[in-house]
C-alpha cells in the first residue's frame, strides 16, 4: 500500500474485519492493525481494545462512501 491512512478505528477486531470485507467487495483493498503499546495489547494494560482500519489515500472518498451506504443498509435490515 502506498499512503495508508486509518479510516476508521473499531473496538474489536470482528467489527473491523466485517467493514474490510465490505470493502473488498468493492475492490478496496484495506489493512487493519491493532493499537499496541509497546508489545503489550491494550487489554493487558485494562485498556479497551482498538483496530484501525487502513487504506490506499486514493481510495478514501470512494471508501468513505461506499462503507458507509452498506453499514447503513445492514442497520436497516436488523
Amino acid at each position: 500500500m502506498h499512503k495508508p491512512r486509518c479510516i476508521r478505528i473499531f473496538s474489536s477486531k470482528s467489527q473491523a474485519m466485517r467493514a474490510q470485507n465490505i470493502l473488498k467487495e468493492a475492490g478496496i483493498t484495506s489493512k487493519i492493525s491493532e493499537d499496541k503499546f509497546g508489545k503489550l495489547s491494550l487489554p493487558q494494560l485494562g485498556i479497551k481494545p482498538r483496530f484501525r482500519l487502513y487504506i490506499e489515500q486514493a481510495d478514501i472518498q470512494r471508501a468513505a462512501a461506499y462503507l458507509a451506504i452498506q453499514i447503513r443498509k445492514s442497520r436497516l435490515k436488523n
